[in-house]
């Protein structure tokens, strides 16, 4: 039984009466640029994790919680000893970080010149769903 809906741009989400969203008559999302898509950002194939984290939404909250645990008890375990030596693992994860970043803004920037290129473009980019 649908309850509600909430459109955005061209496409529906249906929430049923436990607050889960229906994805079974939500089309794949469309844009104008969608000749970009690669394989991997196909709509269809993320629709069974937003209902399992839909379903379980305490998840992230209790992996937080222990992120934060683990934080303070590493940093008290680690007070009276020696430094470790992590300029490898340093290097690599700031490289690996410099790589995902000009990957996305490489990804993101074709897309946001093709809106800034249409009327009031800017102000769709900053303030349209």
């Amino acid at each position: 039984m649908i309850d509600r809906a909430a459109n955005f741009s061209k496409w529906t989400l249906r929430y049923g009466s436990k607050g889960l969203v229906d994805y079974s008559q939500a089309p794949l999302l469309k844009l104008k640029n969608s000749e970009r898509f690669y394989s991997f950002e196909n709509f269809e194939t993320v629709i069974p994790w937003f209902s399992f984290m839909q379903a379980n939404r305490h998840i992230p909250v209790v992996l937080s919680l222990c992120y934060i645990l683990a934080v303070f008890a590493l940093a008290r375990w680690m007070k009276d000893r020696p430094a470790m030596t992590l300029r490898g693992p340093l290097i690599l994860w700031n490289m690996s970080i410099g790589i995902f970043s000009l990957v996305g803004f490489f990804r993101s920037v074709p897309d946001l010149i093709h809106v800034w290129k249409e009327p009031d473009g800017f102000y769709k980019s900053l303030c349209d769903p």
